[in-house]
């Protein structure tokens, strides 16, 4: 059985107390004729409901500040490949792959099937 602690069981209420929040401001969102002073202050306050939420979060650890600063987009340039690797581990797999081809005495033009066999 897993057991829960202080922590995980504050954070799991204030989701579940975070969630009947925005049910609740649906619904009077839903009430009011859009436009009016009612449903602008409702829809700010929804919005100001949420940013307070995800500092909470960000307070707690739950989820990062920066999640820019978390992904990091690389581009690999390769020139002749005939095929396109996904990820850095395939790039470096196929190079090697194509540098045990070359050193072999294959060039890059004759890397066929008789290269390949060996």
């Amino acid at each position: 059985m897993v057991t829960v602690n202080d922590s995980e069981k504050m954070i799991r209420t204030m989701k579940r107390d975070h969630a009947k929040l925005l049910k609740q401001f649906d619904a009077a969102i839903a009430e009011c004729t859009i436009g009016t002073r009612t449903h602008t202050n409702l829809l700010e306050t929804k919005s100001k409901a949420n940013e307070r939420h995800r500092a909470e979060l960000v307070k707690f650890g739950i989820v990062p500040q920066d999640l820019g600063k978390l992904t990091k987009t690389e581009y690999l340039f390769v020139a002749h490949v005939s095929s396109i690797p996904a990820n850095r581990d395939e790039l470096e797999k196929f190079l090697a792959e194509q540098n045990r081809r070359l050193a072999k005495g294959c060039t890059t033009a004759t890397l066929t099937k008789r290269c390949a066999r060996n």
